[in-house]
């Protein structure tokens, strides 16, 4: 007969050791690394893909004010999207647009997730 505390340590190893190489598997990178602390981020939802222009209201009701146009970046995916700032360089005033081309979302990302693509509702 096994002795009961024999088999409990079997478990527990087993268990310690399941548990380490799952934190190991996550131990890459996330995806996120673009992201800085601290800074503040807007979210500019886009419904197809195209040219857009954010004027000074878009841009003070969003909650943007008093930054320098020119510092204004535009991220999709991790990546840095080319934007043409237009009216004053240094403060955000009634002249200022910020431009860019959009992309909708398209479930790039979610592909991965399905083992039969037709099971995405929103594929590429």
């Amino acid at each position: 007969m096994t002795h009961p505390y024999r088999i409990l340590r079997a478990l527990l190893l087993a268990l310690l050791l399941g548990a380490g190489a799952q934190a190991r598997a996550q131990s890459g990178p996330y995806g996120n690394e673009w992201i800085v602390p601290g800074q503040t981020y807007y979210k500019i939802k886009v419904a197809r893909d195209g040219l857009y222009r954010l004027d000074y209201n878009y841009l003070t009701q969003a909650g943007i004010s008093g930054v320098n146009p020119q510092q204004l970046q535009l991220w999709r995916r991790g990546r840095q999207v080319a934007i043409h700032v237009a009216g004053n360089q240094n403060t955000l005033d009634p002249s200022t647009v910020v431009e860019f081309y959009g992309q909708r979302n398209d479930a790039e990302l979610d592909r991965d997730m399905y083992r039969v693509p037709a099971a995405n509702t929103q594929p590429v």
